[in-house]
């Protein structure tokens, strides 16, 4: 605005100049305008100096706060790159600054920036995982816990790419036949060793289990004896536990690897252990969120959506909850063929008296379903604002995006 007014200032000056008839020394006005202008501008420039001093103040205690803008960079891609194993995990932008926001929002204060952004950073984790992983399957919630620990690592520059695609890939694309240790240890499992003991790990490119198979072969009763136990992954590591204890920031990763090389039926416990020791003891804990948890972040406009798998129906649960909050008997429609009418009709009472409904099946009104966000937002009525709409359906790929 500083700018603007000195800007302005130049106009009208120059506009004044270029209008001027005869001497400017006798024109008493734009004597008036120039002394004017001298004052004015002599103001604004002081203005603009410590408007430049602040904007340096600020940007200089903004990046305090870049690591909390690196991390929900993380996060956010986390959420996204889930669409890759079910399309139904499709998460919005407005959805997850929304978990963002959370973070900042709820957090404790602190006087030190440090520990305001770390507080902001640890809400914002926790918020993020507890969201995404109400709305995952069973087998799917550690992928998400896995991908969420490993990126922060690779963030934080402990972790490279390539020593995620080693505990995906293994052994995967080596082939090796001589396998000294045939009797005992399978040949998948030798190619996992032998792809180990030639990987970098980290950034500082350190070959960690580069002595690997001569270690085996001098030790090999012992190693045999730790391949063969019930539980490896809690058992001591011979002759590198030390090694991968004393590593505070990758050794649970490395020892990860190592377990999934050697024993690959023990990866998901060892993935556990790596994810609690990366992101907390209470990502290692299975959780499950009730109806009355859901029902405090849902709108008249933000339906709950549960996605069925065989022999799940939470219609019950939520008959359960709706008799709580006095809305029993929620309107219950099973969608397919012809369905749709008998549905809006529930919808349109629910909007006008506050009622429940409920619409199971949906997968099979899909294109009902794309018509949804334009029912929910009607244009020329008010919702009442205790309607709620619950929504079952099986996972499908063409299920409206706008929906998710």
């Amino acid at each position: 605005m500083n700018t603007k007014i000195l800007s302005d200032y130049e106009d009208d000056l120059l506009e004044r100049l270029a209008n001027v008839q005869g001497s400017l020394l006798d024109d008493p006005d734009i004597i008036d305008v120039l002394a004017t202008i001298k004052t004015a501008s002599k103001e604004v420039n002081e203005k603009l100096i410590e408007a430049d001093e602040k904007t340096k103040e600020i940007n200089e205690k903004r990046e305090n706060f870049r690591p909390v803008a690196a991390r929900g960079a993380v996060l956010y891609f986390c959420v996204v790159e889930l669409t890759a194993v079910n399309w139904m995990y499709n998460t919005s932008l407005q959805q997850f600054l929304d978990l963002f926001d959370y973070g900042i929002d709820f957090s404790p204060k602190a006087q030190l920036p440090k520990e305001r952004v770390n507080n902001i950073i640890i809400w914002m984790n926790r918020r993020v995982y507890r969201y995404i992983n109400r709305g995952l399957f069973e087998k799917d919630k550690i992928t998400f816990k896995l991908l969420m620990a490993s990126k922060i690592l690779i963030k934080a520059g402990s972790l490279t790419s390539a020593d995620v695609g080693l505990l995906l890939k293994a052994g995967g694309g080596i082939d090796d036949r001589n396998n000294p240790f045939a009797s005992w240890l399978p040949q998948k499992n030798w190619l996992n060793l032998k792809a180990l003991s030639k990987h970098k790990f980290g950034n500082d490119h350190s070959m960690f289990f580069k002595e690997l198979p001569d270690r085996i072969n001098r030790n090999e009763q012992v190693w045999k004896k730790w391949v063969d136990e019930a539980e490896p992954e809690n058992i001591p590591v011979p002759d590198y536990e030390e090694k991968i204890s004393s590593d505070q920031t990758i050794g649970h990763f490395i020892h990860l690897c190592l377990v999934r090389s050697i024993r690959e039926d023990r990866t998901l416990l060892a993935c556990q252990q790596f994810i609690s020791a990366t992101l907390g003891d209470e990502y290692g804990t299975p959780i499950t969120d009730q109806i009355a948890d859901l029902y405090e972040e849902t709108r008249p406009t933000r339906p709950v959506l549960y996605l069925l798998s065989k022999g799940a129906d939470p219609t019950s649960s939520i008959d359960e909850f709706a008799k709580k909050k006095k809305q029993f008997p929620t309107g219950k429609v099973s969608m397919g063929e012809e369905m749709e009418i008998p549905a809006m009709q529930l919808i349109d009472n629910g909007m006008t008296h506050g009622k429940w409904v409920v619409l199971s099946n949906c997968h099979l009104s899909l294109e009902f379903m794309g018509e949804m966000e334009e029912i929910l937002y009607p244009k020329e009525r008010e919702v009442h604002p205790d309607f709620r709409l619950w929504i079952t359906c099986e996972p499908h790929d063409d299920f409206p995006l706008g929906l998710l």
